[in-house]
């Protein structure tokens, strides 16, 4: 998917609280939803990679830099 506007209607179906940003398991669920076949170990590197400042959170401009960067097979 390479619609920002798309990416970010789906971030915000898995950002329930509204806050802006979502969790580890969250960050799972939402790229497999947006088509991503990966395994979970795989996606907790990519969520610690994301979450630079440690609270266990990734905001949406972060994810969305990372979804457009991500080498896809």
């Amino acid at each position: 998917m390479k619609d920002e506007a798309a990416i970010r209607a789906k971030f915000e179906q898995f950002d329930a609280e509204g806050n802006g940003h979502i969790d580890e398991a969250k960050f799972t669920g939402l790229v497999r939803k947006l088509g991503l076949k990966m395994t979970d170990a795989k996606a907790a590197k990519a969520f610690r990679s994301l979450d630079s400042s440690g609270e266990g959170q990734v905001d949406f401009d972060g994810f969305c830099a990372w979804w457009f960067k991500y080498d896809r097979p």
